[in-house]
């Protein structure tokens, strides 16, 4: 699933188990910085979350916040982008 060194697997785990029932999965690859969930809608667009590192130094950029979120439409292009830092403030966005 993810990167060996990956430290922030608790979170990841808390951040899925909350949404599954929206119809999210794990949709991260092998060799992702960070893991991701993602949903489809029946509007054909699918949005993706990314979870990052706890560390800020261990992520790709240390600016970027933990949470990532990207809405993109049917033609993969990317409609709405939101950042958190805070897994309250993500699940309260993701559940709507």
């Amino acid at each position: 699933m993810t990167h060996v060194n990956y430290d922030n697997i608790e979170t990841f785990t808390k951040v899925l188990d909350a949404v599954k029932h929206l119809g999210y999965k794990d949709t991260s690859y092998g060799n992702d910085t960070c893991p991701s969930i993602s949903r489809d809608f029946d509007n054909g667009n699918w949005q993706q979350v990314w979870i990052d590192y706890a560390a800020p130094e261990m992520r790709e950029d240390p600016e970027w916040p933990m949470f990532n979120v990207v809405m993109f439409d049917e033609n993969h292009n990317e409609v709405a982008t939101d950042s958190f830092d805070d897994v309250d403030d993500l699940l309260a966005a993701i559940k709507g």
